[in-house]
């Protein structure tokens, strides 16, 4: 009867072994997640733009990562607490997503069409840097045609929903020309 059952116990050990791991891995702290966009010793994107320039794949990440590091630098309540900071940081938001659109564009340029996200995040992107509205036209139109049965919240209401968060912050000038820059007309110091 005992030689019946060992075969049961190692099996019941192996599995609470198993199970006690996998809860040790769960409740774990995710800070310890190694952020791939904005550690400067592990940082995925500037490895793979070193070990594969001018790929789109790069560029794409290029961008993503400037994105990255424009977000894990806001703290709203240090923004509230001084406005200077705010706009400081307004300034390097929009300078930081001038940036990731050209990174995006060039990916787009060099043919990446079949990622989802990149055709998304630059259609937000330029959203956010308030591009040329005929330039997010188009780049909703290359996201819906290229993903016509997407899952992702429609553009169309993300748009609405940023330019309504957009009225509430002053334009930020960036120190990078926008691409759309030449089509707008200058404006001299009366307004005209």
């Amino acid at each position: 009867m005992l030689l019946r059952n060992t075969p049961y116990r190692a099996l019941a050990v192996v599995y609470t072994a198993a199970i006690l791991i996998g809860i040790f891995e769960y409740s774990r702290d995710p800070g310890n997640v190694p952020d791939i966009y904005g550690d400067s010793v592990r940082n995925f994107p500037m490895a793979v733009a070193r070990l594969y320039p001018g790929r789109p794949e790069s560029e794409y990440l290029l961008g993503r990562r400037l994105e990255a590091i424009v977000e894990n630098r806001f703290n709203r309540v240090d923004m509230q607490r001084d406005p200077a900071m705010l706009r400081q940081f307004l300034n390097d938001w929009n300078v930081s997503l001038h940036e990731s659109a050209q990174h995006y564009e060039r990916a787009i340029d060099l043919g990446m069409k079949s990622e989802e996200d990149l055709l998304y995040n630059y259609a937000i992107t330029l959203i956010r840097i308030r591009a040329d509205p005929r330039r997010i036209d188009q780049a909703i139109a290359a996201w819906r045609y290229h993903f016509p049965f997407s899952e992702r919240r429609a553009l169309e209401l993300r748009r609405q929903a940023i330019e309504r968060e957009l009225r509430q912050f002053p334009v930020a000038v960036p120190d990078v020309p926008s691409p759309d820059a030449a089509t707008r007309p200058e404006r001299t110091r009366d307004g005209a």
